[in-house]
């Protein structure tokens, strides 16, 4: 793997169950990957449950949905 390979898939660290960010983080990724083309296939078809793409979806904006929609009494936010 080259130097410059190496910087675009850096190492993830994983944190344990019980080791949790107090604050969400801010997700600066685009892309996020998934293990198999079935997964990713359902992904697409069902729309639910996992990021793939962050115009289509993000985490940090997800969380900020769901803050938002607690702050006014809502179900959930869009």
């Amino acid at each position: 793997m080259g130097f410059d390979t190496k910087i675009l898939h850096q190492p993830l660290e994983s944190l344990s169950g019980s080791n949790r960010p107090l604050v969400m983080p801010i997700y600066q990724s685009v892309k996020f990957t998934a293990d198999t083309f079935e997964e990713l296939q359902e992904v697409f078809t069902k729309k639910e449950g996992r990021y793939v793409y962050s115009r289509m979806s993000n985490p940090t904006v997800r969380q900020l949905e769901v803050l938002l929609s607690q702050l006014q009494g809502c179900e959930d936010g869009l």
